[in-house]
């Protein structure tokens, strides 16, 4: 879809892999049918091709209506906006296969042509930016903590070339608040107690 007030065009992709958990999965639409379907947005500047694309991803949702990509997009940068097996809904998540699904973006990305993958994670896409190459990098990861297996040593994840992390200011903020909370609870003088 091009937007010609913009200047700039989305391209809509479903990526698709099979995927045999060996346990039960309630959420993540491949107990039944086998396969992962994973849906994402390129945003393309018109007219200023480019080898690099940023990729934004975030464990439980979509980034493509949120400032940081419009605002990349804005000064003329490639942006994926991927989603994972998970859209919209976390009470089942497992962190392990996010990092599958957002190996299989890095991988459909380079497929495009774009020989430089940024990974952009904001918010909760910050702590699966850096988990995903850590693991790409050098990985360690056979099972999740409950135990089930979702080996990440044999997932063939591909190093992005960068990683950037952009935590939340409000919840840093909110982190600063209650801290100074706890700080004037200890310095502040207890009122005397009275026996009854």
């Amino acid at each position: 879809m091009t937007n010609p007030a913009e200047g700039w065009t989305r391209v809509p992709a479903i990526l698709s892999f099979p995927d045999t958990p060996g346990f039960t999965e309630t959420y993540g639409f491949a107990g039944v049918s086998g396969k992962v379907w994973l849906e994402g947005q390129y945003l393309i500047p018109r007219e200023r091709p480019s080898n690099t694309v940023y990729l934004f991803m975030h464990p439980s949702s979509t980034l493509h209506l949120l400032p940081m990509p419009q605002a990349l997009l804005g000064a003329g940068l490639h942006v994926l906006c991927a989603a994972s097996r998970y859209p919209k809904n976390d009470s089942g998540l497992i962190v392990e296969k996010v990092v599958v699904d957002m190996g299989a973006w890095v991988k459909d990305a380079r497929s495009r042509g774009y020989e430089k993958v940024v990974l952009v994670g904001w918010s909760g896409g910050g702590s699966l930016s850096l988990f995903y190459q850590a693991e790409a990098e050098a990985p360690s990861v056979t099972a999740t903590p409950a135990g089930d297996t979702v080996d990440l040593t044999h997932a063939g994840l591909d190093p992005p070339t960068a990683s950037s992390s952009l935590p939340r200011i409000c919840r840093a903020r909110r982190l600063d608040r209650m801290a100074r909370s706890v700080r004037d609870r200890r310095t502040r003088p207890r009122p005397a107690r009275v026996g009854i």
